[in-house]
């Protein structure tokens, strides 16, 4: 069950502040590495160390692609891609480098994991 709480945020509308009402995720903590290999394990017949590797292979093999401007689709979880935000110039010949301002990933889940966030259980928490 997914905890929402109401937010109050104000929001700038044409010039004029206005106040709105919003429902916001309950924040909880990530769950970590270790964790997720313990749960590995228990429902596996891999070792603690193999699952570790495993995964630490994966994160290793992601960036390497990441890093070469390529993509990584995970049938299961979804494709990791990279993108960047540049700064707009007016003539090819004036892009450079210094214009590129954030490099980061974009994350597209897949179908399985869509179909799932569909079928999310929630309730709004008014503490």
């Amino acid at each position: 069950m997914i905890n929402l709480i109401p937010t109050k945020r104000t929001l700038n509308c044409n010039g004029v502040n206005k106040e709105v009402h919003l429902l916001k995720l309950n924040p909880i903590h990530p769950m970590e590495f270790e964790t997720v290999k313990k749960l590995i394990v228990e429902r596996t017949t891999l070792s603690e160390f193999e699952v570790g590797f495993v995964l630490g292979e994966l994160s290793t093999i992601i960036i390497e692609n990441l890093q070469q401007g390529r993509g990584v689709r995970l049938e299961n979880l979804g494709t990791f891609e990279p993108s960047l935000k540049a700064t707009a110039m007016d003539s090819a010949e004036e892009l450079n480098l210094n214009t590129v301002k954030k490099v980061s990933i974009i994350y597209k889940p897949s179908p399985t994991i869509k179909k799932a966030l569909k079928k999310l259980k929630m309730r709004i928490n008014r503490k």
